[in-house]
């Protein structure tokens, strides 16, 4: 580019970089954790996952599990709907993916989502919601949703330590 300089550049590790020592293998075809064998059911992948003070939750489709800081996984892989689990409805019968967790630092819990197609002859959706009573991923959880009656079913949700919730509409009819 004839001596042009960039000043923006990184030219090294910043201070927070990953560090060798804390890689290992997460949720993915032939994954075995101590609720059994994950196998991949739907491409792409949409995976999501994070870290808390003591695991890190990775979703994959329509699974997740529960990974220590030394990457032991502690719990799963199980279907994401079982979050609902006793919640009745849509959230427990349909596990749809694209899920997403969420760690909440200032209230010490944990936020996982998805969404729900309970009918799409009727277009209506729901967005379920898990919250943590606490810090561990596996502690009890209570449950919530929304119901959404419209044309366009909402995916990929996202939020700001649970306070905040958007998501994307599909551009599909």
């Amino acid at each position: 580019m004839g001596g042009l300089f960039d000043p923006v550049v990184q030219t090294g590790k910043g201070p927070g970089s990953a560090d060798a020592g804390r890689r290992f293998e997460g949720v993915g075809q032939g994954f075995s954790g101590p609720s059994g064998t994950f196998s991949v059911n739907s491409a792409p992948p949409d995976t999501n996952g994070a870290v808390g003070p003591n695991q890190f939750v990775q979703i994959v489709n329509t699974d997740f599990a529960i990974f220590d800081k030394s990457g032991t996984p502690v719990y799963g892989p199980v279907p994401t709907n079982t979050l609902f689990s006793g919640f009745g409805g849509g959230c427990q019968a349909n596990n749809d993916g694209d899920a997403t967790a969420e760690y909440d630092r200032l209230a010490n819990r944990w936020i996982i989502s998805q969404f729900s197609v309970t009918n799409p002859g009727t277009y209506h959706y729901l967005q379920c919601v898990a919250v943590s009573t606490g810090p561990d991923r596996r502690a009890a959880t209570t449950a919530t949703r929304s119901t959404t009656a419209r044309r366009r079913s909402p995916t990929i949700p996202s939020s700001a330590c649970g306070r905040t919730r958007t998501t994307r509409r599909s551009t599909s009819s």
